[in-house]
């Protein structure tokens, strides 16, 4: 059971899903036909499987499982299943193809972003053995499988390539040394002001990372920049709950405003073999418009 549904099949081949989708009776004046077939599941009409025949965009046989009209699953008399988490991925649509494959496939959310994990086997545990998954995103909110007869479980169908931005640390170190005369001053300046007379100054106007960068290059402008990262630098201590400031927090702050300034030449695309990345660089590029 995923997301509180329940009543559903498990389907894995067109075979499958064809004999489940003609076992089920319409419901009586339509031609809908619940995907769950019991008593109580049959109420379920928002979700449904539907059965299609050849057609000119489409060669082949196939049955759908949909959700919200959603079609979310497509298996095709090839030993192909399409899985397609739509145009916004949400929980209800992982949830509904996770309780449709496993175990022989998931969908979870990670990053805001939908993810695969195809069962390659089992590998040893603490006690016994434990499923093997292998991760993979969606590509144009779709994945493609290929059933294997021989191990009784998918592999992946032309398989989307990964990639992951990396930070070049010399270049880095380079724009770090450009505003460093900036960072020395605001740590000192952390040390000895007040929390209390910034820890309210969040009702000013957020700032973009690009014109922070001007601001911190500038050393006119400094006194518009300080108030906002002495915001930021106030927090509560987990020990007496007494309000301070973090000095640290002044080059986070500034190697936000670097790295989506610079985001171009900072990072560097690489194609990742094993598994997806998960450094978060990416909310990076969307460049120096970005509020921080």
């Amino acid at each position: 059971m995923f997301g509180g549904f329940t009543d559903m099949p498990s389907l894995f081949t067109y075979k499958q899903a064809l004999r489940h989708h003609d076992s089920i009776k319409p419901l009586r004046g339509r031609s809908v036909r619940p995907i769950c077939n019991t008593k109580n599941g049959r109420r379920k009409t928002h979700m449904t499987i539907r059965a299609h025949e050849p057609h000119l965009l489409e060669k082949r046989h196939s049955v759908t499982c949909e959700i919200y009209g959603v079609e979310a699953l497509r298996f095709f008399d090839d030993e192909t299943v399409e899985v397609n988490v739509g145009l916004y991925s949400g929980q209800a649509v992982n949830a509904f193809i996770s309780s449709i494959l496993y175990p022989l496939g998931y969908v979870y959310q990670k990053n805001y972003q939908p993810r695969f994990c195809l069962n390659v086997g089992e590998k040893p545990a603490t006690y016994g053995t434990v499923y093997a998954w292998e991760e993979s995103p969606f590509e144009d909110r779709k994945i493609t499988l290929k059933q294997d007869n021989e191990n009784n479980r998918f592999r992946y169908h032309n398989k989307p390539v990964m990639y992951g931005y990396y930070l070049r640390r010399k270049l880095m170190k380079e724009k770090r040394a450009q505003v460093a005369e900036f960072v020395k001053y605001a740590k000192a300046l952390a040390k000895m002001v007040d929390p209390s007379d910034y820890r309210n100054h969040r009702s000013r106007e957020c700032v973009t990372a690009a014109t922070a960068w001007q601001m911190m290059a500038d050393r006119d402008r400094w006194s518009e920049l300080l108030p906002i990262i002495l915001h930021d630098c106030c927090e509560w201590s987990r020990y007496d709950w007494v309000q301070r400031m973090n000095p640290d927090r002044v080059q986070k702050y500034v190697d936000e405003a670097i790295k989506h300034t610079f985001s171009e030449e900072l990072f560097e695309l690489r194609e990742m073999k094993d598994k997806p990345n998960e450094n978060g660089n990416d909310r990076y590029m969307s460049g120096g418009n970005t509020s921080i």
